[in-house]
């Protein structure tokens, strides 16, 4: 734990000041490995691929950038009208024409996000892939971004 503040406050009560020490503690946000997180969710899809008889969706670089362009935004609280931006810049690229599915959260821990059904669709074969955490977010705070598409 991190002693992060504290507080004294008086309050009279007859003829006396009764004193109240208040003190905060939290457990400071952990700084997120951007590498590690996204080939653990990757892991976790692919698993939950594997258990419908799936194929492991491949990561492409061009999705990447996609995803990683609409994760910093998200991070950074954008998230209004996020997913439909991702996907008309993903259809203007040609990246879509066999279908396509855009998921962004911002979440605590990535860990801990739990994925929309469309990972598990026979419909997509790609993946872009981004978790971004802004260096001076107050709350440590991670922009998470998927985007799947079908063959190209």
């Amino acid at each position: 734990m991190t002693h992060v503040g504290i507080g004294i406050a008086g309050k009279t009560e007859g003829a006396s000041v009764r004193w109240y020490l208040t003190q905060l503690f939290i457990v400071p946000a952990t700084d997120v490995d951007r590498d590690i997180e996204e080939k653990a969710l990757l892991t976790r899809i692919d698993s939950l691929r594997r258990s419908e008889g799936r194929r492991a969706l491949a990561r492409t670089a061009s999705l990447d950038r996609m995803a990683l362009s609409a994760a910093k935004v998200a991070a950074a609280g954008g998230t209004e009208d996020l997913a439909k931006r991702l996907m008309d810049a993903a259809r203007e690229d040609g990246q879509t024409r066999g279908g396509g599915f855009a998921w962004i959260r911002v979440v605590a821990d990535p860990a801990s996000i739990e994925f929309p059904a469309e990972v598990k669709s026979s419909q997509y074969e790609r993946v872009g892939v981004a978790v971004v955490q802004l260096p001076d977010h107050p709350n440590g705070l991670v922009g998470v971004t998927l985007l799947l598409t079908g063959a190209k």
